[in-house]
Order: C-alpha cells, then structure tokens, then sequence
C-alpha cells in the first residue's frame, strides 16, 4: 500500500506547475561511471550522510519498458520513452520535497544524460552529476571481486570499452572522482564535501 501511494504522489508531482512548487530546491545527486565501478554502495552510503534524501533507480522503469517492448532495444536507454520517463520521475521526486535525490546509473551517452537533465535545469533545479572514474584493471578488479552481483558481470566486462571510450566526456559534463584508492563511503564523503 505505502508503494502505491507513493507512486502516487510522484504522478502527482509530476502533473504539478511551477506555481505549485515550494521554494525549497531539490539536488539531483547522479552517480555515474562504468558498470561495477561502486556506485550503488557509494550511493548507499551518500544516502546515509545526507538528510532528507532518497534514492532513485531509474533501472526499474527501463526493465519495465524493456519487457514491454519485447525486448527489441539492445539496451533499454536507447528508449526514447525511458529518458522522458525519468526526466519525469525526477521532477515528480524533486517535489516531494526531498533536499537530495541520488541517482545511482550509468549512462555513458552524454546526449542521453542531457535529455534527462535538461528539464531539470530549465526548472531551476540543480543536478550535479559525478562520475567514478577507475583504470581499467581497477575496474576489472572490482568486477571479478563483486560477489553479490555475479550474473551482471558478464555486461560489466563487456561494456568497459565503451566506458573508456566515453570517458573524456563523461568527464567534461560532470564531475570526476577518481576511485581507484577510495572505498565507497570516501567516495561518498568526497561527493557529501562538495555538495556542501
């Protein structure tokens, strides 16, 4: 019951104007960096420093379009439908009236990223995106050593060059945290001092 209801109250903050709007402003906090990088404990652990936050998974709503659409995207954030949707949700959650929103995800297409963020931004919110950055072998490191997740190393692996690919840019869109030496709650602490 409380899950529907608060599906509820995310449709009804989306449908709302911005007359509607308190003053108080919501911080995006998106998370990203390559497959198994450690956004979701780093995310965990922001979540407990910060008051008044929540943590949003924009993979739900992609898994669901995804059996919906039977499966004919490769990867379900080449869905249009599935950008808007979080764009939506995250507007719909930043009227709630939490301080921060943490988005652990990621989206290696900067052009994807944008579309989402974007109404955000021309909402007055403000999104602050991070991006975990790791070499290669680190990376592949944590992946092998990942045991609670072993059915999603395979895509981890897999997707590491196109990480290193869209690193720069990635990069130049938000801010970079090199995790290679740090474990999730100091990479939480670092994301906690400059939203400070």
């Amino acid at each position: 019951m409380r899950t529907r209801q608060f599906a509820i109250d995310v449709v009804r903050g989306c449908a709302q104007t911005k007359a509607d709007d308190e003053v108080r402003v919501t911080t995006v906090v998106w998370i990203n960096g390559p497959f198994g990088v450690g956004k979701t404990s780093a995310a965990a652990d922001l979540a407990r420093r910060l008051p008044s936050s929540m943590t949003f998974n924009p993979e739900v709503i992609g898994s669901a379009l995804a059996l919906l659409t039977l499966g004919r995207a490769r990867d379900f954030q080449d869905i249009a439908l599935w950008r808007t949707v979080c764009s939506l949700a995250l507007r719909g959650l930043a009227r709630l009236g939490f301080r921060f929103v943490i988005v652990p995800m990621t989206v290696l297409n900067v052009d994807y990223l944008a579309e989402i963020l974007k109404p955000l931004r021309d909402e007055q919110s403000n999104p602050r995106l991070f991006v975990l950055d790791v070499t290669e072998a680190t990376l592949r490191c944590r992946i092998a050593c990942d045991r609670s997740n072993v059915k999603a190393a395979e895509w981890r692996y897999a997707n590491i060059g196109q990480y290193l690919d869209s690193r720069s840019t990635l990069a130049e869109a938000g801010e970079l945290i090199d995790t290679n030496n740090l474990s999730a709650q100091a990479v939480a602490g670092r994301i906690t001092a400059c939203l400070a």
